[in-house]
């Protein structure tokens, strides 16, 4: 026997006599008794429970009783029309309300026959006297006499032992339900399943009109229904919602057995399949299953339904589809973006028609302020979190400019359940300004100078970065910091790349280093993984090679895959120059408008990415292998004649990289010698290095190649220097703390202890 609990209302209706309403049904009984009220009220609950054990639990648990005052004004109706009282009356509405089973809260209003359901706990009251107040409305006097003499009610709690016994008069309840809990997952999931993990909710805030909308599709109408709309602008909040209503009306209205959703993808149907046949096996099982239960198939992957089970979208899983949606065996459920939609359409458009499309737009800025006010209710109530206004406020200006792709309140709500989470795992009670800003720089990479209005940026200070950072490139390096001047004005063209720029050049005078300085710049600020991403372009000089930069099929290609996992980035071309023309084709759109879309109409979002192309283009023209010479190539010239106008027009820039000088080597030689004192082994021992300029001329001399520039600088002191070095403390392992000189004597370097 299961021990359950219900909520009654009772009141005092006259002398000795009490009615009772059995909270979540229409039962009220009279009686003089309080125990027969709460004898007949079991007796009819046991009644029901022989034919339907599951519609007759409590639907909330742990009721709480509230007295609200209502300001109303009866009207009195005439032939003519309806005439309001002057003076105001105030009635006192009895209110009953707790969490039900799916995490969310119900409330009551029994002498009004009204209910209704929310999320925020704080909101009851207000919710409470909206819902009265409308049925208030144009009432005539005689209709709120009760309201007027009723006595004071309360609360009272009926104790049922209910059987537990199977429903046997519903045929569906016998039937074997095998195949598809392997390939799919039933949602609303049982109580125990949801209280494990403490998540974020998945509330569909300020949206009860479309909720009730997908809820009139889906049980009113029976259709197979898709929600349309951008990434993050709530149509799984809704869905969900509309889910739980869904199955409450199934259990409480004319079904007997409740109406569950199974959330599946492509690839479980797939999953494990090995012979030929067998995928449409499983999903013949799966949806006779789901047929003979009155479920409901919710599909997570749209597009894919169309790409996945054959060699073509005739072959598809959805074409296995759409005979059983033709005949009204299955409903289904999905979730679509417009760009995927198309895709879908193009590929199978018999199996989208199917489909009802109900449109979901992204909410107004004043909306979205309500959503994050109840989100941080949420917080509140249920980690024990604090949000400040303000810090709800700097995570809507920070999500709406740099977090382009996906849309409102998603991406905030995301984002901020990241802030609580890690809140919880600091034991941090509130959540500020600061900690908004530390959480962003560390989702995004972008360094704080970027994320507040009230640092300035020193345009002395940006320039030298740069050129420190590469050598003898001065002019090279006032362009780059013209990209970072107007991105820090918020001036660049949300629609596009922050920036989209060529640096031709010969080869080794600073270009791949002048880009690794810009996304140090940018966007090192907490990225676990480097900024910079560096495809080598001499990789696809092939037509077929396309697939492999961009992708084809279900898998993306290495280009799509790096800026997914790194929206924010420096994107490094290499050699561009050497890149199939189809390449260039490809490449227009995102020059262009800032994104990428795919054949299944999935978007790659590259405008928080600056776009980097590296050429020699031009390079021979001249004497510029190596020491500058008298006569300066014309690198701007060559790249114009090279790239096609459509492609040229589309680059905000060239920056040329000027032929390095005997100077520059030698300053490049002392930059990278400071470097190599910051080698971990190094700081460590605590060891500094001292070294004389006949070395640095050394090192310039063997480290530069008239035809690879100071590429080979590198190579040169790692052999030269850094071998000798460590030889040195191989033989004197206890030096530490210490100054090591360097010297070079019959053309090899000595080390040496201070």
């Amino acid at each position: 026997m299961e021990v359950v609990h219900y909520p009654l209302l009772c009141w005092e209706i006259a002398k000795d006599y009490n009615c009772a309403h059995l909270i979540g049904s229409s039962h009220e009984v009279v009686s003089k008794s309080l125990k027969k009220i709460k004898t007949i009220l079991e007796e009819q609950i046991l009644r029901e429970a022989e034919s339907d054990l599951e519609s007759c639990r409590p639907r909330i648990q742990e009721a709480t009783l509230k007295i609200v005052p209502v300001e109303v004004r009866p009207a009195y109706k005439e032939k003519d029309g309806f005439y309001p009282q002057e003076k105001a009356l105030e009635l006192k509405v009895a209110a009953v309300y707790g969490e039900n089973e799916y995490g969310f809260y119900e409330c009551f209003l029994p002498l009004l026959a009204e209910h209704f359901f929310f999320y925020d706990v704080s909101q009851a009251i207000r919710l409470i006297e909206h819902f009265a107040q409308d049925c208030f409305q144009g009432a005539p006097p005689e209709n709120i006499h009760r309201f007027l003499t009723q006595s004071p009610p309360w609360l009272e709690d009926l104790v049922v032992r209910l059987p537990e016994k199977v429903r046997e008069k519903d045929w569906r309840a016998s039937l074997p339900v095998e195949v598809l809990p392997t390939v799919a997952e039933r949602h609303p999931a049982a109580r125990s399943l949801r209280q494990k993990v403490k998540t974020m909710p998945e509330a569909a805030w300020e949206q009860g009109e479309l909720v009730q909308r997908v809820v009139n599709k889906l049980w009113q109408e029976r259709a197979n229904l898709l929600l349309v709309g951008p990434h993050g602008v709530g149509k799984s909040a809704v869905l969900l919602e509309a889910i739980g209503r869904v199955h409450q009306l199934s259990r409480h209205e004319e079904e007997t057995w409740p109406r569950y959703f199974w959330k599946t993808s492509p690839h479980k149907w797939l999953a494990g399949t090995k012979y030929l046949g067998e995928w449409e096996e499983i999903c013949e099982n799966s949806l006779r299953e789901l047929a003979d239960t009155g479920g409901v198939l919710w599909l997570v992957d749209f597009v894919a339904m169309v790409t996945t089970g054959g060699e073509g979208a005739e072959d598809s899983l959805a074409a296995f589809l759409m005979s059983y949606l033709e005949t009204s065996k299955i409903q289904i459920v999905s979730e679509v973006t417009p760009q995927e939609l198309d895709a879908a359409h193009h590929l199978l458009p018999g199996f989208v028609e199917q489909f009802q499309t109900l449109v979901i737009a992204e909410m107004p800025e004043k909306k979205v302020c309500k959503v994050l006010e109840h989100f941080a209710s949420f917080a509140q109530e249920k980690f024990n979190v604090a949000l400040d206004n303000k810090a709800l406020e700097l995570s809507y200006r920070l999500l709406r400019r740099f977090i382009k792709y996906e849309s409102f309140p998603g991406k905030a709500i995301t984002f901020l359940g990241q802030c609580v989470s890690e809140a919880q795992i600091k034991n941090k009670s509130r959540l500020g300004e600061m900690d908004i800003r530390q959480a962003f720089a560390q989702k995004t990479g972008l360094a704080e100078l970027f994320l507040r209005d009230d640092m300035l940026l020193d345009p002395v200070v940006l320039h030298d970065y740069f050129v420190r950072r590469i050598i003898g490139q001065e002019e090279a390096a006032a362009k780059v910091a013209s990209v970072v001047n107007i991105f820090k004005a918020g001036l660049n063209n949300p629609a596009k790349p922050i920036a989209t720029m060529i640096f031709a050049g010969p080869t080794g005078v600073g270009k791949t280093a002048m880009a690794r300085a810009l996304s140090d710049y940018f966007f090192s600020s907490g990225q676990q993984k480097t900024p910079l991403i560096r495809l080598d372009m001499s990789e696809f000089q092939h037509p077929y090679q396309i697939t492999r930069l961009i992708g084809g099929g279900h898998e993306p290609g290495k280009l799509i895959q790096e800026v997914r996992e790194r929206p924010f980035s420096i994107l490094l071309l290499d050699e561009i120059e050497k890149a199939h023309s189809s390449i260039f084709d490809a490449l227009l759109t995102v020059l262009d408008e800032g994104i990428l879309l795919d054949a299944a109409g999935r978007i790659t979002d590259f405008r928080n990415t600056v776009i980097i192309m590296t050429s020699n283009l031009g390079a021979g023209s001249g004497r510029s292998l190596g020491f500058a010479g008298e006569k300066t190539p014309d690198f701007g010239s060559a790249i114009h004649k090279f790239f096609r106008p459509e492609f040229y027009n589309r680059l905000d820039m060239v920056v040329t990289f000027r032929s390095l000088t005997p100077d520059m080597i030698t300053e490049i030689t002392r930059k990278e010698l400071r470097d190599l004192s910051e080698r971990e082994g190094f700081v460590k021992r605590g060891l500094r290095l001292k070294y004389s300029d006949e070395l640095v001329q050394f090192l310039a001399a063997q480290g530069f190649d008239e035809k690879y520039g100071a590429r080979p600088l590198q190579r040169a002191i790692e052999r030269l220097v850094v071998a000798a070095v460590a030889q040195f403390l191989l033989a004197y392992a206890e030096v530490r703390d210490c100054c090591l000189i360097l010297s070079v004597e019959n053309g090899a370097v000595q080390v040496k202890r201070a």
